[in-house]
């Protein structure tokens, strides 16, 4: 069966206007079967163009029986926060379409298909995925650390029966945040590095692969194919936006948006209409929280999202989105999830994660126009968070191109990407880039690729590389009233955290969490011992030798998460 005819046939069944380049997409998909998948194909189109229409279809097809190519779609997104929304639209499609399997969501605080057997599709994050390909899966990671074995042949079987679409892939890169450093560990390049290394195996191994972005600078689309150079990537497999898609485009140019730049002082003024659904994004948990309370002790009813709060809160707050007129939150709204807002006050960040915030203002099809305010904002409100100098240029851009501007919505995205090409040509060196993931690289196809290295490799290189993506080194921090309380699920009521705010926390209170007997149990211990060993390894890895689950803490408020 044609893929794009299955496409047509869903978007008529659902009501939706079949989109140009989707279709373009499941052909070239058609297309390069012929050679059994050799190249990935990078689909680079606008915010709220319809990608996860990408994953519907090929899930549909896979659950039909209409394709030997792949028994299920592997969807997988940078942040957990993103995964539970897309599994929940999947899942809402393929219902209203008459089908009764439920897409399963894979991360560590939801285990419905741990090892990716589950026939149709799997929404998961970048880290789960690639710890399941590079023969440490994540199920299982505590295991292997432990006892020294794992099932991976498992979850690397599943992953090659499968098509692979990585989602959001801008947000894998990672070259906006600030660059850290720690021995082996550089947060810049270790995602790119992993991911690009998977791009390639799958290929090699003739796994359909797509790579969806709203906002690629070519920079980084020229380092993806010097990195796939010895694939089939050619010109024929990178969908962008070159042509026009007149009905897409009669939507976005009838949705006008006003961009002004403020003082900071004076953002509460812009919430004014409270019919308006208001979209607050801040670049700090601190500075999000600060802002929560100022309006509610103006007397408002905001609803406060961002990564530092418990699991299960922050899962009820994502499904509260619709019901509220006025959030706050951090990046965790920057993509994938699929909720439209009126009105957008934002501190400034990178271009690119700019259009991802704007991406979320008039969403809904009768939305007719849109405000976006840029707060005017000291170097503190993203340093630490964001690469100085990219945040500076794309302020630059922004006050001197776009400052009092209304427009089409699809005519400021496209004004923005040329922005972004501008602001990442002055400051990303991609032979820099090239040099640096290329020893990553290498060790991780000798790890997919020889047969002789096996689950005891797989831990050596987490130990070396200090992980393979950013979120590997988070350390799961459990709320110590609740762990005493012996609930049923410890997870929903823990906050993953970076390392460095990890050892803090383990230096003031120096309690961890154990499982003894299949009861949690809070221990206190002297930490000087793990303090010497993460100059090694990372505290992950020794928490795990160690039998340790987690951190405890008293600082963990349910209304405003850990500060």
């Amino acid at each position: 069966m044609v893929f794009a005819e299955r496409y047509t046939k869903i978007c008529k069944s659902l009501g939706w206007v079949p989109r140009r380049h989707i279709v373009r997409v499941l052909d070239t998909l058609n297309e390069i079967r012929r050679d059994y998948y050799k190249s990935p194909i990078i689909v680079k189109l606008p915010t709220g163009y319809g990608k996860t229409a990408i994953t519907l279809t090929l899930s549909t097809l896979a659950i039909d029986g209409k394709t030997d190519d792949w028994i299920r779609v592997i969807h997988v997104l940078p942040m957990r926060s993103i995964v539970n929304d897309i599994a929940s639209n999947l899942n809402s499609w393929l219902k209203k379409l008459g089908y009764k399997i439920e897409v399963a969501k894979q991360h560590m605080g939801s285990r419905m298909s741990p090892f990716f057997s589950k026939k149709g599709a799997v929404v998961t994050t970048l880290d789960t995925f690639v710890l399941n390909l590079y023969k440490a899966p994540a199920i299982e990671i505590s295991k292997l650390v432990k006892l020294g074995y794992a099932h991976y042949e498992l979850s690397r079987a599943n992953i090659y029966s499968a098509a692979v679409l990585l989602d959001e892939f801008h947000l894998f890169v990672d070259v906006g945040f600030e660059k850290r450093s720690n021995g082996l560990y550089n947060r810049e390049i270790k995602s790119l590095a992993s991911t690009l290394a998977a791009v390639h195996a799958l290929c090699k191994a003739g796994v359909p692969t797509i790579l969806c972005t709203a906002t690629l600078p070519s920079k980084i689309l020229k380092l993806v194919k010097y990195t796939l150079r010895d694939s089939k990537l050619n010109d024929q497999c990178i969908i962008s936006y070159d042509s026009p898609d007149d009905i897409f485009e009669s939507e976005r140019k009838a949705k006008i948006l006003h961009l002004q730049v403020i003082d900071e002082k004076d953002w509460i003024k812009y919430i004014k209409n409270p019919k308006h659904k208001v979209l607050l994004v801040f670049n700090k948990v601190s500075r999000a929280v600060k802002a929560y309370y100022e309006l509610r002790d103006a007397g408002l009813k905001p609803l406060l999202l961002h990564g530092r709060l418990l699991e299960g809160e922050k899962e009820k707050r994502i499904k509260e989105l619709d019901k509220s007129n006025l959030v706050v939150a951090t990046q965790v709204v920057e993509a994938g999830i699929d909720k439209s807002f009126d009105v957008l006050i934002t501190d400034p960040c990178p271009i690119d994660r700019l259009v991802q915030r704007i991406g979320r203002i008039a969403r809904k099809k009768d939305s007719k126009s849109g405000e976006i305010y840029i707060i005017d904002v000291k170097e503190e409100a993203y340093s630490g968070v964001y690469n100085k100098e990219l945040t500076e240029k794309s302020i630059y851009f922004v006050k001197h191109k776009l400052d009092g501007i209304s427009i089409g919505k699809l005519d400021l995205e496209m004004l923005m990407l040329d922005g972004i090409e501008g602001v990442y040509n002055k400051i990303v060196s991609e032979s820099n880039l090239r040099n640096e993931i290329r020893k990553r690289i290498k060790v991780l196809r000798d790890l997919d690729e020889q047969p002789l290295l096996t689950k005891t490799d797989a831990r050596r290189m987490l130990e070396r590389f200090r992980g393979i993506t950013d979120s590997f080194g988070l350390v799961s921090v459990f709320d110590s009233k609740r762990v005493l309380e012996n609930v049923k699920n410890i997870y929903e009521f823990s906050v993953g955290v970076s390392e460095n705010r990890a050892l803090s926390i383990l230096r003031d209170e120096r309690l961890v969490v154990k499982i003894i007997n299949g009861k949690p149990l809070i221990k206190e211990i002297n930490p000087e011992k793990i303090l010497e060993e993460v100059k090694e390894k990372p505290l992950s890895l020794i928490l795990l030798e160690s039998g340790i689950e987690g951190l405890a803490t008293k600082r963990i408020d349910d209304e405003v998460g850990l500060i």
